[in-house]
């Protein structure tokens, strides 16, 4: 009894969340009614799915995994639109205590956060991508040689595992921290600015504050064919770097950006598609 009552007093304050982030009442409704009827069919555990949500790394997550997991144990395949209410929910509720789900509460927040990188993020040259996969420029076990992938250290280096200690060889595979990356794209942007005709001169013995090398693909920062692919990298702010780990639309973004720019994507990985807001923002350089 106790539980449902906390219920239908989330309820309420869903209510007004709702009113805060969709414009559309109709939407706010449906949303209500989502949450309403996944309620009652999954023998009253929202509150409980939450509780547990609040106690974990990643409450979006693990709400969306209490969902799964239930519904999967009782054989029974549910409704989508459940788990986009429950999703909802949970931004509401856990906003209050994670990072991840207040950004993603933020009304439109995906075009924002795509819009905050877009402006932000600085690639290499497309030049300096190809001179390196022809072996002009890289490290020394680079040059000469080259790699498709355009691995400025040339498939000698990637990130340490968490249960691995970095700064130490595998299999003749150095295992960095992050270092080797951030090098192998500050480097390659340097490069390409220096060469620039009217103002390159500007560029020499510059240094990069406050700029975090990001990934563009997940996980391949533990794959020395792409830890150090200047094409699979870019340069945020360290205050938005963050957002390509946690919004899904700026990875999306990203991805398709590295294709376009550079023809790059690993092996083996489906040919990225124009995503969503992609033509609603505009990249400063």
């Amino acid at each position: 009894m106790k539980t449902q009552e906390n219920f239908e007093s989330l309820l309420e304050d869903f209510r007004v969340y709702l009113q805060s982030v969709l414009d559309k009442k109709k939407t706010q409704q449906d949303y209500m009614s989502y949450v309403k009827t996944l309620h009652k069919n999954n023998g009253g555990l929202t509150v409980e799915w939450l509780k547990v949500a609040l106690r974990s790394n990643n409450p979006l997550e693990s709400l969306e995994e209490s969902f799964e997991t239930y519904f999967a144990n009782k054989g029974v395949q549910p409704n989508s639109q459940w788990k986009t209410g429950l999703v909802y929910l949970g931004k509401c509720v856990c906003g209050h205590t994670s990072a991840v789900a207040n950004l993603n509460s933020i009304k439109n927040f995906d075009l924002i956060a795509c819009q905050l990188v877009a402006q932000s993020a600085i690639f290499c040259s497309v030049d300096v991508f190809k001179q390196v996969q022809t072996g002009i420029l890289g490290s020394k076990d680079n040059k000469g040689i080259g790699n498709q992938e355009g691995a400025w250290y040339h498939h000698t280096t990637r990130r340490a595992h968490p249960n691995e200690k970095y700064g130490t060889i595998v299999n003749n595979i150095y295992l960095d921290s992050n270092t080797f990356a951030q090098t192998a794209i500050k480097n390659a942007v340097l490069i390409g600015l220096k060469t620039n005709k009217q103002y390159g001169r500007l560029y020499a013995g510059a240094k990069f504050t406050g700029f975090e090398a990001c990934h563009i693909w997940d996980k391949t920062c533990y794959d020395e064919r792409y830890h150090t692919s200047v094409g699979n990298l870019v340069l945020l702010p360290r205050t938005v770097a963050s957002l390509t780990d946690h919004c899904e639309e700026v990875k999306k973004m990203l991805k398709y950006e590295a294709w376009k720019r550079f023809g790059f994507k690993p092996q083996g990985e489906a040919t990225p598609q124009c995503p969503k807001y992609y033509k609603q923002i505009v990249w400063k350089y």
